[in-house]
């Protein structure tokens, strides 16, 4: 027999179960809950974006702050370059410069007691080139003027040496100025700098010796003379260690 309690729920003392959701409520709940995910992402990403903006506009404005000055860096460089090339043909003079206070300390240290100096002179003149290679045989030429090529020149510089050497007698003269040619040609510092020594003139005198009271004793023979050294070119010079 079949019992059917047709009595509402809330008189049978029944408890009715609660309703279940269909499919289409479940499905709203989750769209819901991810348009609202993603509502939170795309604020924070926004966030993120306007702080990488800012971040940018703050290196922008410090790179415009600090373009003026890399511009001036950049020129100042390209000054310091221009500068230094114009004064490395300087330098390169400078190492291979003479140091002439040298020279005199040397040309007095290496002078013969009974042998003084005049006046040393530099002096700069056009000299012949030679060739090395032969010259060629002239061409005949029919017309009455000929003409002849001209060989080069170029600036030589010279160390002039005008003095004077004393003694007793004409012989002791000339061995004092010979010994003071071969001290130059034997120097390290003329040998880096110069050409061997070259005798230009030579001329004998006699002057009277006298005693403390003006008495007139004998004859000193005196030989004046002039000695020039050309200036070695730069890569002709050799370094002495």
């Amino acid at each position: 027999m079949i019992n059917i309690n047709l009595l509402p729920p809330e008189l049978s003392g029944r408890k009715s179960k609660a309703p279940v959701k269909t499919t289409p409520d479940v499905i709203f709940m989750i769209a819901g809950l991810i348009v609202f995910l993603m509502l939170i992402l795309g604020v924070k990403f926004k966030s993120d974006c306007r702080k990488e903006k800012l971040s940018l506009a703050g290196l922008s404005s410090a790179l415009q702050e600090i373009q003026p000055e890399a511009e001036k860096i950049k020129k100042m460089k390209e000054e310091i370059g221009g500068i230094q090339k114009k004064m490395a043909p300087l330098v390169n003079d400078v190492n291979n410069r003479i140091i002439w206070s040298e020279i005199f300390n040397q040309t007095e240290s290496i002078l013969p007691k009974t042998v003084w100096l005049n006046q040393l002179v530099l002096e700069q003149r056009q000299v012949t080139v030679q060739p090395t290679a032969p010259a060629k045989a002239p061409v005949k030429n029919d017309s009455p003027q000929s003409t002849t090529a001209q060989l080069p020149t170029e600036l030589i510089t010279y160390l002039v040496i005008d003095g004077s050497a004393y003694s007793n007698n004409k012989k002791s003269s000339l061995n004092a100025v010979a010994d003071f040619m071969n001290r130059l040609g034997q120097n390290d510092c003329f040998t880096k700098n110069f050409d061997l020594p070259k005798m230009v003139s030579l001329k004998g005198r006699k002057i009277a010796r006298t005693e403390k009271y003006g008495n007139k004793v004998g004859m000193y023979e005196i030989t004046d003379f002039k000695v020039e050294l050309n200036v070695k070119k730069k890569d002709e010079k050799t370094d002495i260690n």
